[in-house]
């Protein structure tokens, strides 16, 4: 009796349909109205029953008997016959959603049984008990409150306007609908059958065309989800089956206008259930009638587009609708741009005009020339059309770069091209026929070409998927393996700064077939991407992608021979071992608070020997060094070998040439990707987890277990598991690749020990290193808290990834501490930290430099000279007593926000920093910000 009321009509047997002719031959008025008068008279007449008659009804009919009070087990259902006509009132959905469970599903189940026929006549086995069963109701029930909600004349509490109605009613639709459907393919195809069925019942008279659009679009929806889509293939005659309800015609287009489903859901369908067009009922022709159909009609959808490319249909089969649509579209849009106007064409905008010129070539369509270039002209003065007449050129133009032009931008790569553009390169790939045999290089040289196009993934990702295509990457299946990888770093990029350009990509890759083969499922890729759900498991290139957990997965383990080398006979043998070695593995272990290492891991592809640092002279060793760090003709991979394990080597090395850290090497191959820790990027590339229980164990202690043994030599064997599977271009390890010399802790070449310690006293933080950055993204880490991850800009000094506990945003300035030794956090690489303060009432405030201080520069207390511009030695955290943890008891905060090191203030160029609230600038008048803590 609510003012919202919403009515549900369930006619079991038809009887509905009879009682409205009957009444409309008695009458001569329209079904919906009948039904509609029927419904008022029902209404009105049951406000006047007595409580004695409305008792007397309900033992008449227990259907409309009270509702269960518990719902602990699931209810029992009975075979009974249901009522010929149901129609119940209610106001609210959720109510609604109880009460049709109560009275249906308790006392007069309508679900088919073993040996029942539904209305279609097909035959349907018992519903099985328990939480199926359950389960089976809810669905119903929810598609009953669905059907509910598709009348044109929905009673409001108040008179509103007309739009506003439909406008509550769509989003109550949508919600729904998209929580009816769920995420399992033969849930959501089962219930959007019913739905479409439904168009033949009298009630249906009642339905907004527009809602039913809805309603559908909506209840497909989740299948883009990818949740259940390993086993799409074993639904696909269910989903050919709803494809050909889509496309045939309305059963009740007699009684009122014809309704049809959403566009959209013809998509779902066919990638779903992975269709053919020997899968649909009259197979490609009556797809290629629905096609003509909407081409006649001067409608056609991106959507279409899409469904000609699935089905592999060909623009010849529909040629004179396609020439007529396109010929009219250009003069459209030709003419627009003479009137110097960017008017959107009825039919086709200019983006679905090029996608569909993209079909054939230009000797197919025989457009003018003059209008072509008109329009080319124009999207070149538009503000984004600029792109678009780069490809428009290089579709009218494909012959404007000679093969070898061609040939040789493909050898190249984007960075050394000048003036070709990837889509003049596609073109002439296409023109010429390029192939893979005429490149040095082959498929290796077109994947390298192909990840400098996915570098700037918003203006080239679709030149990359059309050149993988045209080389035929789907066909091998490792390179496929990297152009997956690489395209789905890309499209992270996209779906964090440009959605437009995602949905671009989008298009590229379902335009190539050769790319959507299962088990790839890029549409759930990318919804899981902007939602952040888990995607597309079944997927390998996804799943390697998605495990920022690295605590997940099976343990990695080590497959060749472990030497523990502690004498000299045994030194010198496993020297002439890995000299004939093209590749080795360094990784080193000490104890923490150590000056020096304790053991050195050397691993080539086939043995891996662990050096005693403890009992081996220094004499043999540092000769050994010397034989394998300083030879050209080993490269020697590293993980931040660098900046932590070359200063414990002090006392045995000197130089090491051809020296690669992968960590360096994951940069300049995934720019657009977060930088993995050692146990990150064993994850992502090997997909196995590796055991990091004795990083902080004591490795001085004699003997060492058989366990801390093989977690010693996977660490360095590890890394030519990964450089394998890497397989990095020679330029970009060219670039990465370095030599090193005799370690100092201050960087500055030829710097005295005296000069270190002067540097150290100017800075005046007893060896703290902090300097002035600008945060360029911020994500949370998966799995915590309060963690977070970002990118610092530090100006001349480069970019950090920093792990820390603070709330930070994009922009802002923040003072980063630049010596510390990297850790790895939740599968992140830490390369520093960030100087916070924490109050006793939970806050955490980033402490922010003076707006005026460029980026990079260091900070020092006010009553210290001006620091010099170099750095310190770094700072081990596992250390008890390291430098931070000496000097972060002098840092301090007052009242209104200022830092204080040691009873002066913290200062970068004699400018204080503070911690500010937000909303207020640097020391601007905060209170409570006093007696701040640092950790």
């Amino acid at each position: 009796k609510g003012a919202c009321t919403r009515t549900v009509v369930v006619d079991h047997d038809g009887r509905l349909a009879a009682m409205l002719e009957d009444r409309r031959r008695r009458s001569g008025s329209h079904p919906k109205s009948v039904l509609q008068e029927m419904q008022h008279q029902r209404r009105r007449s049951s406000g006047s029953r007595s409580k004695s008659a409305h008792k007397e009804r309900c033992q008449q009919q227990p259907h409309q008997g009270p509702r269960p009070r518990t719902w602990s087990r699931s209810p029992k259902l009975s075979a009974q016959t249901a009522p010929p006509l149901v129609i119940v009132d209610t106001n609210d959905e959720m109510a609604a959603e109880m009460r049709f469970y109560g009275y249906y599903a308790v006392r007069h189940s309508w679900l088919p049984h073993r040996d029942s026929v539904d209305a279609d006549g097909a035959a349907h086995q018992e519903v099985p008990h328990g939480e199926a069963e359950l389960s089976a109701w809810q669905r119903i029930t929810g598609l009953l409150l669905v059907v509910s909600l598709l009348g044109q004349s929905p009673v409001f509490p108040t008179k509103r306007a007309v739009m506003d109605r439909s406008l509550g009613s769509c989003q109550a639709l949508e919600a729904r609908a998209a929580k009816v459907g769920g995420s399992i393919f033969a849930n959501c195809v089962e219930l959007f059958m019913r739905l479409i069925r439904l168009r033949a019942q009298p009630s249906s008279i009642l339905w907004s065309r527009r809602h039913f659009k809805v309603a559908t679009y909506h209840l497909l929806s989740s299948i883009g989800a990818g949740a259940d889509r390993g086993g799409a293939r074993r639904h696909t005659s269910m989903a050919a089956d709803a494809f050909a309800e889509c496309i045939g015609p309305d059963p009740g287009a007699g009684m009122r206008l014809a309704i049809y489903p959403h566009q959209k859901c013809l998509l779902a369908l066919a990638r779903g259930g992975l269709l053919t067009c020997e899968d649909i009922a009259g197979g490609r022709k009556a797809i290629l009638a629905h096609v003509r159909k909407l081409l006649r009609a001067h409608r056609p959808h991106d959507v279409d587009l899409a469904l000609i490319r699935h089905f592999g249909l060909d623009l010849s089969e529909v040629e004179s609708e396609v020439r007529a649509l396109a010929s009219n579209a250009l003069a459209w849009h030709s003419s627009a741009a003479s009137r110097g106007c960017e008017q959107r064409h009825p039919a086709l905008d200019r983006r679905l005009l090029w996608v569909l010129l993209k079909f054939k070539a230009p000797d197919w369509w025989a457009l003018p020339g003059a209008q072509l270039s008109a329009w080319a002209d124009s999207l070149r003065s538009s503000r984004d059309g600029l792109p678009l007449a780069t490809e428009l050129g290089a579709w009218m133009a494909p012959a404007v770069l000679s093969r070898e032009d061609v040939v040789q931008a493909i050898g190249f790569g984007l960075s050394k091209q000048s003036g070709l553009e990837p889509a003049s390169v596609l073109a002439g790939l296409r023109h010429w026929g390029v192939g893979r045999s005429m490149l040095d290089g082959g498929a290796d040289t077109v994947l390298e070409y192909i990840r400098s196009l996915l570098k700037k993934p918003r203006s080239h990702f679709e030149a990359a998927v059309g050149i993988a295509a045209h080389f035929g990457l789907p066909e091998l299946a490792e390179v496929l393996a990297s152009f997956e990888t690489d395209a789905l770093a890309a499209l992270a990029f996209l779906a964090k700064v440009d959605r437009r350009a995602l949905d671009g990509a989008v298009a590229a890759l379902m335009a190539a077939p050769g790319l959507l083969k299962p088990p790839a499922d890029w549409v759930a890729a990318v919804d899981a991407l902007l939602s952040g759900d888990a995607g597309p498991l079944h997927w390998p290139s996804w799943a390697l992608r998605c495990r920022p957990n690295c605590g997940a997965g099976p343990l990695l383990r080590l497959a060749v021979p472990v030497k523990f080398v502690s004498e000299a006979g045994a030194l010198e043998a496993s020297i002439t071992e890995l000299e004939a070695a093209e590749v080795v593995g360094l990784d080193a272990e000490w104890t923490p608070g150590a000056s020096a290492a304790a053991i050195l891991q050397l691993a080539s592809r086939t043995e891996v020997f662990i050096w005693d640092l403890v009992r081996l002279e220094l004499a043999s060793v540092r000769e050994g060094l010397r034989r394998l760090l300083g030879s050209k003709h080993i490269l020697k991979l590293g993980f931040g070998f660098q900046v932590s394990d070359w200063p414990q080597l002090v006392p045995w090395a000197t130089v090491a040439t051809n020296m690669l850290d992968l960590d360096r090497l994951w940069v300049r191959m995934r720019p657009l990707e977060n930088l993995p820790g050692l146990r990150g990027l064993v994850s992502r590339t090997l997909g196995r987890r590796l055991d990091k229980t004795h990083q902080c164990s004591d490795w001085e202690a004699r003997p060492l277990s058989s366990s801390q043994l093989e977690y010693a030599a996977l660490d360095a064997h590890c890394l030519i598991q990964v450089w394998d599977l890497l397989k990095p271009r020679a330029s970009d390890v060219l670039a990465v690749s370095t030599d090193l010399g005799v370690y100092s802790p201050s960087p500055g070449v030829g710097a005295s020990s005296a000069t270190t310690e002067d540097s150290q006293r100017s800075i005046g933080l007893d060896g703290l290193e902090l300097r002035v950055g600008t945060v360029q993204e911020c994500w949370s880490l998966p799995n915590t808290k309060h963690l977070q991850g970002c990118h610092v800009d530090l100006g001349p000094f480069g970019r950090r990834q920093l792990v820390q506990g603070c709330t930070i945003t994009a922009g802002q300035r923040v003072l980063a501490l630049c010596n510390v030794v990297p850790h790895e956090l939740h599968g992140v690489l830490s390369q520093g930290g960030l100087l916070v303060a924490y109050f006793e009432d939970g806050r955490r405030i980033a402490v922010s430099p003076p707006l005026a201080a460029a980026l990079g520069a260091l900070a020092s207390p006010s009553t210290a000279v001006a620091p010099a511009a170099t750095s310190c030695a770094l700072i081990d955290l596992d250390t008890p007593e390291n430098a931070w943890a000496r000097c972060r008891g002098q840092l301090t905060t007052t009242e209104d926000g200022r830092v204080l090191v040691g009873g002066g203030a913290l200062v970068v160029d004699h400018e204080p920093c503070a911690v500010d609230e937000p909303g207020l600038g640097v020391g601007g008048g905060g209170c409570g910000l006093g007696g701040a803590t640092f950790r």
